[in-house]
């Protein structure tokens, strides 16, 4: 997992780098999940929320995963929904 998520991280600088932000969503998604395994669930709630904002401007359906994902882990985490 954790070079896995060492490309993640590659990719993530690499989004910033390319113009087009089409594919943003879908990045920042799957990055997250990465982030899950390697670092505790606390700290990728508010990457969720990012990503669903990213996906929702691009018209990526990611945004509805990202939200379901978001929610689900701040239900297990204790947070306010």
């Amino acid at each position: 997992f954790e070079e896995g998520y060492r490309y993640a991280k590659f990719a993530l600088s690499l989004m910033k780098k390319v113009p087009t932000r089409a594919h943003d969503g879908m990045i920042m998604f799957y990055s997250n999940l990465t982030k899950l395994y390697v670092e505790p669930a606390q700290s990728s709630i508010e990457c969720y929320l990012d990503s669903c904002k990213v996906a929702k401007k691009s018209g990526n359906p990611y945004a509805v995963v990202s939200s379901l994902v978001h929610s689900t882990l701040c239900l297990w985490s204790g947070k306010e929904l």
